[in-house]
């Protein structure tokens, strides 16, 4: 394993470590995650040629949802919170919470932020988890044009409660 940057968490995070703190986790993946998938689905490379994301990761408790437009719903101590990738509905998250009078959690907007909003005599929050891109990969070579950036993080819902876990978007 190699670190790029001594103040950086992300650069240091490879699946042995979150395996540790995460035994058991559902990913459902993002567009970007998958887009090696199409790649050679329209190369016409056979399916049983690309490995799949548990044999690259090799963590028996992970489960990986291919499909960006899946949702999945955990129940907590706090109500169930749903978890969704985000570019199937647009909007914003907090708006999706409160039409679905229900926690809601995504990625693909790039940014970090927990809101919460009163629905009736609750509350629920709708929480944008960021990202763990390595800023000066090709990759975020796009978000490079974006006047807002992105944020390196990782949402956590603990006993309902959302953390955002924010990492260091210096280059090196």
């Amino acid at each position: 394993r190699h670190t790029r940057y001594w103040r950086d968490w992300s650069s240091d995070v490879c699946s042995s470590d979150l395996a540790k703190f995460f035994p058991k986790m559902e990913l459902i993946l993002g567009n970007h995650d998958i887009r090696h998938l199409k790649a050679a689905s329209e190369a016409r490379i056979p399916s049983q040629m690309v490995r799949s994301f548990q044999e690259m990761f090799g963590v028996p408790g992970w489960n990986f949802h291919t499909n960006p437009r899946k949702k999945l719903i955990v129940q907590t101590p706090s109500g169930p919170v749903m978890f969704v990738h985000g570019m199937e509905d647009g909007g914003k998250v907090i708006d999706k919470a409160t039409m679905l009078g229900m926690n809601v959690v995504q990625g693909h907007d790039h940014k970090a932020e927990i809101v919460y909003r009163q629905v009736g005599k609750k509350f629920v929050f709708g929480a944008s988890a960021g990202n763990m891109l390595d800023p000066i990969s090709k990759g975020a070579d796009y978000n490079a044009r974006s006047a807002k950036g992105s944020v390196n993080s990782m949402m956590i819902i603990k006993n309902g409660v959302p953390y955002i876990l924010v990492g260091s978007n210096d280059p090196v």
